[in-house]
C-alpha cells in the first residue's frame, strides 16, 4: 500500500491538498495506535476511512472551496416566518371549510393528508420551486456565513468571489473571522454572489492555520461590497429609528474601535461598545451584542472592521448583532497569533 500515492489520487479527485489529507491520515493512525491497533492495520483503516469519507462527499455533488469569513450570524430558525404564514393559512381553511378543511387544503396543495403545511407556488418563489410539495417544518436552524471564496479543482483555483454560505451544522459551523478554511459545499453564482449550501454531511471546515492581511480584506470589500460599507450615520436614522437594511443588504461594515468589551457570565452573548472611526460620523458609542461562541477576534481597544446587522430596540436606542470583527493588527494584536496571508497569496 503506497499511502502517498493514494492520498495524491484522493487530492486530484477532491481538490483537497495533499498536506491536509496527510495530516488527517497521520492523526487517525496515531489515534488507532494509541488504542492498541498495530501500525499496518491502523494505516489501512485510516486510509479506508478517508477514502470513504471523501467519496461520500463527491457523491453529493459538493465542490471544494477555500476562503475566509468576515462574519457569521447567530443560529436562527430559517423556517420561523414560513411556518407562521403557513399556519395562518391553515387557520383560514379551518374557518372557511369546517370539518372538510383538510380535503380542500390537500386539493389546493396547502397541506398533506396529515394536515401538515406544504411549500407551494403561492408561498414559495419559482427560484425555490424544488421545495414545492415538501413539508414546512416548525424549526430548521441555520447559520449564514459571509466572506470571500473560490472553487478549487484539480489543483487550480478560480478567481475570488464575495459569497455567502447557509449551514445547517449550527453547532460545528463556527469559523474564526479572517482565518483561511477549505470546505465542501453545493451552490452556484447568483448575480455575482457565490451562494453556497453547507450541509450537515459536508459540515467539516478544514482550518488552514493562516489568516488574511487586513489590507487584502479592505481591497476586496471595496471591490465587491461597496453598498455594504458605510458610516453609522448612513445606516442608522436616529430620528426615525430606522435602518438601511433591505433584501440586498443584510449586514453592514464600518471602520471602528472597541471602546468597551463586556463579558457576561451565564449568558450566551457578550456586549461590545463600538465607536466609529469614520470621518464626520456619529460621535456616541453603539452597543452591539455578539454570540459568545463566535466571539474570537474582539478585544479591548481593537481597531478594525465591524460587521453587523443593525436595528433599534423598543426604547429607541441603536444597536446591532455583531457577526464579525476583523482587527487591523497594526493597531494591536488580539489573542490569535497566526501568520498573515498577503495579497500575493490570496488577493487580486
Amino acid at each position: 500500500m503506497n499511502v502517498k500515492e493514494e492520498l495524491k489520487a484522493i487530492s486530484k479527485k477532491t481538490g483537497v491538498d495533499v498536506p491536509t489529507l496527510s495530516a488527517e491520515f497521520e492523526a487517525k493512525v496515531a489515534e488507532f495506535v494509541s488504542r492498541g491497533t498495530a501500525q499496518p492495520m491502523a494505516e489501512n483503516i485510516a486510509l479506508k476511512q478517508i477514502k470513504g469519507s471523501y467519496q461520500a462527499r463527491l457523491k453529493s455533488n459538493a465542490k471544494t472551496y477555500e476562503g475566509f469569513f468576515i462574519g457569521v450570524t447567530s443560529k436562527r430558525n430559517s423556517n420561523k416566518f414560513d411556518y407562521q404564514d403557513a399556519m395562518e393559512k391553515i387557520d383560514e381553511y379551518r374557518r372557511k371549510h369546517g370539518e372538510n378543511w383538510i380535503d380542500r387544503a390537500v386539493q389546493d396543495q396547502v397541506t398533506n393528508q396529515n394536515g401538515e403545511p406544504l411549500y407551494n407556488r403561492e408561498n414559495t418563489k419559482e427560484s425555490r420551486k424544488f421545495l414545492w410539495g415538501k413539508v414546512i417544518k416548525p424549526e430548521d436552524f441555520e447559520r449564514v456565513g459571509y466572506g470571500f471564496f473560490r472553487e478549487v479543482k484539480d489543483g487550480e483555483k478560480d478567481p475570488v468571489q464575495f459569497g455567502l454560505i447557509h449551514s445547517k451544522a449550527v453547532d460545528t459551523f463556527l469559523p474564526i473571522v479572517g482565518r483561511m478554511y477549505q470546505f465542501f459545499a453545493n451552490g452556484k453564482d447568483r448575480d455575482g454572489v457565490l451562494t453556497l449550501n453547507h450541509s450537515a454531511a459536508n459540515a467539516r471546515l478544514e482550518d488552514k492555520n493562516d489568516k488574511v492581511d487586513f489590507d487584502v480584506v479592505m481591497e476586496l470589500a471595496k471591490k465587491y461590497m461597496k453598498p455594504n460599507l458605510g458610516k453609522f450615520n448612513d445606516i442608522y436614522n436616529m430620528d426615525n429609528h430606522t435602518t438601511s437594511v433591505d433584501t440586498n443588504r443584510r449586514f453592514f461594515v464600518t471602520f471602528a474601535t472597541v471602546s468597551r468589551y463586556g463579558i457576561t457570565d451565564g449568558y450566551d452573548i457578550d456586549f461590545v461598545d463600538l465607536t466609529s472611526l469614520e470621518e464626520n460620523d456619529y460621535d456616541n458609542i453603539i452597543t452591539m451584542q455578539v454570540e459568545k461562541v463566535m466571539n474570537k477576534t474582539v478585544f479591548a481597544d481593537a481597531i478594525g472592521l465591524v460587521v453587523y446587522q443593525p436595528y433599534f430596540k423598543k426604547d429607541g436606542s441603536a444597536t446591532a448583532s455583531l457577526i464579525g470583527f476583523f482587527p487591523d493588527s497594526r493597531y494591536g494584536e488580539g489573542p490569535e497569533e497566526v501568520k498573515a496571508i498577503t495579497a500575493e497569496v490570496f488577493g487580486e
